[in-house]
This record gives C-alpha cells, structure tokens and sequence, in this order.
C-alpha cells in the first residue's frame, strides 16, 4: 500500500486484516496481488520514466513503500493464507508520456522511415514506463506493429517502437527482488512469511496478435537498461527478463518455474465455434499456445492461410517469412496461469450458454497441455468469474457495464455456470483431473465500487466479494 497519513494506514491496514481473515475463512488458500510500481496506488517509483533509481536508502519513500510490503505479507501470514501470486503491470495515464514518430526508433532504425516501426504512420507515439514497446494513441494505445492493425506481418518484436521513457530492467528486477526479501526476510534460517507461488511477470500477453509482447520474454530493445549487475542475462543484444527473474526467485528460495506469464482464453460469438490452429491445437487456445512458443524458441504469430471464423485463427501454416521466431530457448513454466470468463461475446448471456462455453473452453486446455508436455504443471485459472455478482451493478443508462462481461449481462449464476461447465468438460482427458486452482476476481482496495465493492456497496450488507461464504460458495473445494 502506499505511504499515507498514519491514522489512515492503520485503518487501512486493520480493514485488510479482517478481509484476510474472512478469505481464509472461506477456505482461500492463496491471494493475488496486481503491482504496477509506480501509478498512484503503488508508489515504489516517485516518477515512472527510469529517471529515478531503486534505492530505499536514498529515497525514504521507497523504504516506506517497501517496508509496506512486507506488512502487507506479515498479515497475509498471520490469516493464515500461504500462497500469493505476484502480478506486474502496466501503468495508467497520466504515467503515458508521448514522443513525435520521427523522433523514434525501433531495434532496426528511425521511425522517420515507416518500413522500420511496421508501417505505422501516426504522427506520435505513446510510452506507458513500464512496457518495453511503443502504443498507438489513435488505436486505444494498443502495442504499435499489431498484425490486424499494421499489416506488420508479425514483426512487432523487431520494430515496435523502443520506449526512451521505460523505467527500465535494472529497476524492474531490483525491486522485484526487494519483493522477494520482504516474502522470505531470512531463507537461509526461518521459512518463508509468504510463498512466491507464481509470479505473472505481465498479465494476459496476446502474442498472437502483438509480438512486441515478447519484449517480456526476451528483450532486443532496451539493452542499455540492465546493469553490469545482471549482465549474466544480456547476450546477443538481448535481455533474457525470464532467466534474470528465475534467477531472482532462486536466490531468495522460491521456485524459478513458477515465473509465468498469463494468458486469456479465446472466446466467440459462437456458444459451439471451434477449430485447429497452425499447431495442431485447438484455437481457443491461442493465446497460451502463443506464449508456449516464445519462451521455447519457437514461431508465433499469425500464420500463413488461416481462415477467421468467428474471431477464431483457424487453420494455418507456420512461415518463416512471415512469422516470428523467438531467439532464445528456454524450459517451460511448472504452472500454467489462464484467464477465462467463458461466454458468448457480444449478447446477453444465460446460465445454460455460460455452461456450455465453459465446458468448451476448459476441455481444449487438456488438447494443449499433452501438445506442449504440460501435463504435470499445476493449472490456475488466473482470473475468473467473482464468487459472486452483487446485484446492485444494474448497468448504467446509455454506457452499461456489467463488469465481468462489459456493455453486456451476465447472469446472476455466471459463477456456478463456471463451475459447471468445467465439472462437465469432456470425459477422455477431463481438465478437472489435473491440479487446478480457480481465482476469482476480486478488487479489494475499492471498498464502495461499481463493480467489486467489498461489503456490497452502499445500502448492502451482503458481501459480494465471497468466494465460499458459510461453505456455499461456487468455488467450494470439492474432491474434483
């Protein structure tokens, strides 16, 4: 949490106290936590641009930001819940700061000329600090070089935009490594406060789509900003960021193949669309197909004479000319970590068409799995439907949001749906054989929200942030 007002902290720090504690009365073994570093709720960073260092010792305010942390995991331990997942992420604006296109470059040169940034011809660019690429501000700042938007032929790693602004990948793994310590204060003679059980390194990366996105992986642009400190990750022009943070979990003696990074599973307007990608694998699953290939040198991307169906990538060839082969090969994740919320896009869902999706969607995980020799990794559905949906999120007039599916209903049982339908999934290979923990999401810090208050919102005493209150809860632990 951040620096504040001491009698606010205490509050502050209480109120977390009693949510741990009814969590873990629930049966919660485990809590994710979402850290971007440096936007306003996560000041490690008094500025986002790499201008400022980490160093407690010369910044008091990281000291307390720290210190901070490791109260945070001292309570986590004290409810006695053992498991946290660890989840960087992006900033919000204002932390964008934006440069002109010809004063930009990619790996491969200027931006000046376009053939070197995947055609793009804006006028500017955006830099969110904490993304190692460039953002299209006349696209919803998506990555520049996306394949649907640029025609870059899936060669965003190369000539994406690199980010002047990055708070860069010393200060990344340097505070990442203070997170660590506060986790585990003294490995070598007292066990852990926390257990680092998985560390997102960056949240639903879509490949597929923005290869750019495999700057998280392996990086070719932002070089100078790993120290001679981590110099054994830099080789080739590449910042190995997998390795440098294995490296890291070791050394403060967590386990290096719980560092993952999250995808989302594909869904469609179609309640039954399905079809096999360039992998021999099944579409829906894109996206951790995608990242599976960038960590084991593999090609990603969109292939060569794939047919669109229903938002789906079907079909395919793998093409060399065409596609991106990631640089470096190294062993997969002992976890994988996919978010689903299994619906039929664009309409108001039902409780039997939810069923249905989920069904789908959690019996082509299996498919991938044995694809990829995955099939003793634990299996966390990373972000899901909420334990619960509070029925005073009614929508808004002429912008509705219904939060877990947007300008669109969900019904009241979408978190039974959820389970449902992954206790229905195929019979041959069931997911619900594997070991499989279910994350609902939950924002505890907005105590009053829209969406996830905590408490029901005003007027509501009812707790919609349960998970499996008084043992009746959809995620209640069964022997599935």
């Amino acid at each position: 949490m951040p620096a504040g007002n001491a009698d606010g902290a205490d509050v502050c720090a209480r109120l977390f106290q009693t949510i741990l504690g009814q969590l873990q009365s629930q049966g919660v073994t485990g809590v994710r936590i979402f850290v971007t570093f440096c936007n306003a709720s996560s000041q490690a960073f008094s500025t986002c641009d790499g201008s400022v260092p980490w160093d407690p010792s010369v910044y008091p305010a990281q000291q307390t930001w720290i210190q901070n942390v490791g109260n945070f995991f001292a309570d986590v331990h004290t409810a006695g819940i053992q498991n946290v997942t660890l989840t960087t992420g992006s900033g919000v604006a204002p932390n964008t700061y934006s440069a002109s296109t010809s004063s930009t470059s990619s790996p491969i040169g200027s931006c000046s000329s376009s053939k070197n940034c995947c055609n793009f011809t804006g006028s500017t660019v955006d830099f969110d600090p904490l993304l190692p690429y460039g953002l299209d501000p006349g696209n919803n700042n998506f990555p520049i070089c996306g394949y649907w938007w640029d025609n870059s032929d899936n060669f965003g790693w190369n000539q994406a935009p690199i980010n002047p602004y990055f708070l860069g990948w010393t200060n990344f793994f340097n505070v990442l490594n203070a997170v660590f310590h506060q986790a585990n204060p003294n490995p070598q003679t007292e066990p852990p406060l926390v257990t680092i059980s998985e560390l997102d390194v960056q949240q639903e990366l879509n490949i597929q789509t923005f290869t750019a996105q495999a700057r998280w992986v392996y990086d070719n642009s932002a070089l100078a900003s790993a120290s001679p400190q981590y110099s054994q990750y830099v080789y080739s022009g590449i910042v190995d960021v997998l390795a440098a943070v294995r490296g890291l979990m070791s050394a403060n003696a967590f386990d290096p193949k719980r560092v993952a990074y999250s995808a989302g599973e594909t869904d469609t307007n179609s309640a039954t669309s399905n079809c096999a990608n360039e992998y021999d694998d099944y579409a829906r699953n894109a996206g951790i197909a995608n990242m599976t290939q960038v960590i084991n040198a593999g090609w990603a991307g969109v292939p060569t004479g794939f047919q669109p169906t229903d938002f789906l990538v079907c079909g395919g060839t793998i093409d060399s000319t065409r596609m991106f082969q990631s640089p470096i090969y190294s062993s997969q994740p002992d976890i994988v970590d996919i978010h689903a919320y299994p619906n039929v896009m664009g309409t108001t869902n039902t409780d039997a068409m939810i069923q249905q999706v989920a069904a789908l969607d959690y019996g082509d995980i299996p498919h991938f799995l044995a694809e990829a020799g995955l099939q003793s990794a634990d299996i966390v559905i990373g972000e899901t439907y909420s334990g619960a949906i509070d029925p005073l999120n009614q929508g808004t007039s002429g912008s509705p949001n219904w939060c877990q599916l947007g300008q669109y209903e969900s019904p009241a049982g979408a978190p039974s749906d959820n389970v449902a339908g992954f206790n229905n999934e195929g019979v041959s290979n069931p997911l619900s054989s594997y070991t499989v923990t279910f994350r609902p999401w939950m924002e505890l810090e907005d105590l009053t929200g829209v969406c996830f208050p905590y408490g029901g919102g005003p007027g509501n005493s009812n707790n919609y942030q349960t998970v499996n209150y008084n043992g009746q809860g959809p995620y209640t632990r069964t022997n599935n």
